[in-house]
């Protein structure tokens, strides 16, 4: 039995809602209620005179005064954006570290001190936005023990590694800005990704937003003028949207109020209507869903189950599409709001357990004429490579065959079969689709599952082909890890102008480079001034059991090796985050809402800070229009 590790705990760390969940006593995962009574609460943040308030209040309080409102952060996790409040500059970590902080808060007097929390990502997150994840923590004064992808978490939650026998699972997480979709291969007491696609810009707000533009629309067909140009009429329109769409998964029609410039609008939103302007982003979830199979090598007939995870998932155009592309018919299973933290949490006692993980190494066997290129300052143009791009097919569980199956192609690219029309078939087959009535989850008993992950991008080397720059991919999205591998590269200095090599860390599926993210770099220095080009540089990229990237460069005539910084633009440097936690431990996170406080000089916000009302609503993510 897993003892009870309180200090150590699982968030969910949401777009539009956040949770903390625990291990109690008894072995089972149990999500905190805050002070209010509720067990997740809204991921916004709102700017008192007072102090700061987080969650359901300071959503209710931006329906009065939404320029001292921050909200949807996590699409903007890692990304250089600051949100300004009274001379104040806040960034995504630092404001994601206010939820943080407040959920430890809510927390300690329940369960005792917290130090330690595994914090749930989106799958497909790249390693600048995860390394921002783990910032966020460090702010809150967290040692963040992991970043555990948010499909991985939902299938620790709903117990699924209890099954007797092999079952390949999808799992389909529409959160409230990001969707993912992973397939996992499941064996008894055993978890293991084969493979995993997303989109960090779709999520649930974007129904919501659907259901904002259908009433502006209609308001100023009526009135003459878009409602959304009014800053706080905007805010109340999404807010009053967001509750619609939720209601529009238990009736077939609702009614939105909205009043701007002096106006009321009352109109009615049918579920079919809704549905209709919104099958665009279904089709983009099916799409990215089948892509997911494909990557995996497996078609709807051989999956077991499917696991739909977030609150948009209980849309019911989300379930009937999912059941006729499967063919599955429907079960209950963990509420999908909640099985992200509740995972998290079992995940942090796996990870306390201090469970040991092989590496599994790539075979990377090449003929010398096809290594790549790596320049040298001051380099010579390289002689031409053959073009190559690695893609892992089929079932990528295999060690020494990860290269079986790659294709090689100058750009990658995704088949799907069909015209893009949804099949008309009822669920028949005997298989489940899991979709949350709150169940309970069960206790966590002894043996931990062993749980396995996949890379949702590929990492490699930025290298030179003739004149071009180009992406050399050493480790392909969809390895499993923990996975290392290893490249020879040469350099192409000529004369005395090659004393040092630079080497630059990428991350992106195909080669070309403007599609690649920069992770990091290093630097190799003290070769002879008179050294010949053509000598080889090894570079070694090992991911850790937890997702973890590490980058080694050595110069084989020497054996002179170095670690490569991955140092990320867009993260914040460490002494930023050592301001920021100062700055959060002597601010005043207020559990207890006063609304005179929150109203106090509203008039004079509005009339001296018209610059901070102005970068806010022209960086809040798409909610408001540009003007």
């Amino acid at each position: 039995m897993i003892q009870r590790g309180c200090e150590s705990v699982g968030i969910d760390l949401g777009t539009t809602y956040s949770a903390l969940a625990y291990i109690d006593p008894q072995g089972t995962p149990r999500i905190v209620s805050d002070s209010s009574g509720q067990n997740v609460i809204p991921s916004v943040i709102y700017f008192d005179d007072a102090g700061i308030i987080v969650g359901d209040l300071a959503l209710q309080q931006a329906k009065v005064s939404a320029d001292r409102v921050a909200q949807f952060i996590k699409v903007r996790m890692g990304d250089e954006w600051n949100y300004e409040f009274r001379g104040q500059t806040h960034t995504p970590e630092s404001l994601s570290a206010i939820i943080l902080k407040h959920l430890i808060n809510e927390a300690e007097p329940q369960i005792g001190p917290i130090s330690r929390a595994v914090i749930t990502v989106p799958a497909y997150f790249t390693e600048r936005r995860r390394k921002a994840t783990q910032q966020a923590g460090e702010i809150a004064g967290l040692q963040v023990t992991g970043t555990l992808n948010e499909p991985m978490a939902a299938t620790l939650a709903y117990g699924l590694f209890r099954t007797e026998t092999e079952q390949n699972v999808v799992v389909y997480d529409l959160g409230g800005g990001t969707f993912d979709v992973t397939v996992v291969r499941i064996s008894p007491n055993e978890i293991c990704e084969l493979a995993t696609c997303g989109n960090r810009q779709l999520g649930g707000r974007d129904w919501d937003n659907v259901i904002v533009d259908m009433i502006a629309e209609d308001f100023q067909a009526v009135y003459g003028f878009d409602p959304r140009d009014d800053l706080q009429a905007a805010q109340d329109l999404v807010i009053e949207c967001e509750r619609a769409k939720r209601n529009l998964s238990r009736v077939a029609k609702v009614t939105v109020r909205v009043q701007a410039g002096g106006q009321a609008h009352v109109m009615e939103i049918i579920s079919a209507a809704f549905e209709e302007r919104t099958a665009d982003l279904l089709q983009a979830t099916r799409l990215t869903t089948e892509m997911a199979l494909e990557d995996a090598g497996l078609e709807w007939s051989d999956i077991s189950r499917i696991v739909p995870v977030g609150g948009s998932t209980l849309m019911p155009s989300v379930r009937r599409m999912l059941t006729r592309v499967s063919g599955m018919t429907l079960d209950v299973g963990v509420n999908p709001v909640m099985a992200v933290s509740l995972g998290a949490a079992i995940y942090a006692q796996i990870v306390e357990s201090g469970q040991e993980v092989k590496t599994i190494t790539l075979a990377r066997d090449e003929p010398e004429n096809t290594v790549p290129v790596l320049n040298r300052i001051g380099d010579v143009q390289p002689p031409p490579l053959p073009a190559s791009i690695e893609r892992t097919r089929g079932n990528p569980w295999r060690t020494n065959e990860a290269d079986a199956d790659h294709e090689n192609n100058d750009e990658m690219s995704v088949c799907l079969d069909g015209d893009g029309v949804e099949s008309e078939f009822e669920g028949d087959r005997s298989a489940e689709i899991s979709l949350g009535t709150g169940r309970e989850v069960e206790p966590l008993s002894a043996p931990s599952p062993v749980v396995r992950f996949v890379t949702a991008h590929g990492v490699g080397v930025k290298t030179r082909r003739a004149s071009e720059w180009r992406n050399t991919v050493l480790i392909p999205r969809n390895t499993p890890v923990p996975a290392a591998a290893s490249k020879r590269f040469l350099t192409t200095a000529e004369g005395d102008r090659g004393t040092h090599v630079n080497i630059e860390i990428t991350q992106g599926d195909t080669p070309d480079i403007e599609l690649a993210e920069i992770l990091g770099q290093g630097r190799i220095e003290g070769f002879p001034k008179h050294e010949s080009p053509g000598r080889a540089v090894e570079v070694i990229m090992e991911f850790d059991a937890f997702g973890r990237l590490h980058v080694r460069a050595v110069y084989e005539p020497t054996g002179q090796g170095v670690e490569l910084s991955l140092d990320m633009a867009g993260c914040l440097e460490q002494e930023e985050v050592d301001r920021f936690r100062r700055e959060l431990q002597g601010a005043t996170i207020l559990s207890v809402f006063d609304p005179d406080a929150a109203l106090a000089g509203l008039d004079d916000d509005f009339d001296d800070d018209d610059d901070h009302f102005d970068s806010f609503s022209a960086s809040s993510g798409g909610l408001l229009p540009d003007n």
